[in-house]
C-alpha cells in the first residue's frame, strides 16, 4: 500500500509540472524588457506658477540599453488626500518618439498635478508605470509604486468623476552622447 501511494504522488507530481501554463509571448517580451529597462527614483515637491496656482510636480527617470532602446509610455496614476480627508485621483501619460542614434538610453519624465484651491493637500498613493499598449490594456514593465498594486487599482477605486484633477504629463529631456568635441546636443 506504501508502494502504491508512492507511485500515486510521484505521478501527481509528474502531471503537475506538465500541467503548468506556458509563457504567453506578451510575458515571454515583458520579462525580457525587465531586464534592460529600469526606473529611478521618484521625486514630490510642491510648486506655484505665475498666477499663484499651486501644484505638485512629480518627477522619475527611465534608463536603458542604449544599444537598443524601447520606446516606452510613462503612466502616473495617483490620489491625493485634502485636509478634510477626501481623496482625488487623476493619471497622466507621456510616450516616447522613435530614438534618434544619439540617445543614450535615460529619459527625464514630469508630471503636473494642478490642485488649485484645495487644502494642504497630500500625496497618497500612487503608481508610476513605465509600459506600452497592447489591444486596449496598459502593459507594465517597469513600475514605483505607493498604497497600490497598480495604476488599474487606483482608477478602479476611484469613480466620481468630481474628485477626478486634471494631470499633464511630460517627457521631460531625452540625454544625448557627447558628440566628438566633448559638448552634448
Amino acid at each position: 500500500m506504501r508502494i502504491l501511494l508512492g507511485v500515486l504522488v510521484l505521478m501527481a507530481s509528474c502531471f503537475s509540472s506538465f500541467a503548468k501554463e506556458e509563457a504567453s509571448p506578451e510575458q515571454v517580451m515583458v520579462k525580457a524588457l525587465q531586464k534592460h529597462v529600469k526606473l529611478g527614483s521618484v521625486n514630490v515637491k510642491s510648486e506655484r506658477d505665475d498666477e499663484k496656482q499651486k501644484f505638485e510636480v512629480i518627477a522619475t527617470q527611465s534608463k536603458q540599453d542604449e544599444d537598443d532602446p524601447f520606446i516606452g509610455t510613462m503612466r502616473f496614476t495617483f490620489e491625493m488626500t485634502d485636509k478634510e480627508g477626501v481623496v482625488y485621483f487623476g493619471q497622466g501619460k507621456a510616450s516616447q518618439k522613435a530614438h534618434d542614434r544619439e540617445y543614450a538610453g535615460a529619459d527625464d519624465w514630469q508630471f503636473k498635478i494642478s490642485h488649485g484651491d484645495l487644502k494642504f493637500p497630500k500625496l497618497t498613493a500612487y503608481a508610476l508605470e513605465y509600459g506600452y499598449e497592447s489591444n486596449g490594456t496598459f502593459v507594465v514593465v517597469q513600475q514605483s509604486v505607493k498604497k497600490a498594486e497598480s495604476g488599474d487599482e487606483i482608477m478602479a477605486r476611484n469613480k466620481d468623476e468630481k474628485l477626478k484633477i486634471k494631470t499633464s504629463a511630460v517627457l521631460k529631456k531625452v540625454y544625448r552622447k557627447n558628440d566628438v568635441s566633448g559638448s552634448s546636443e
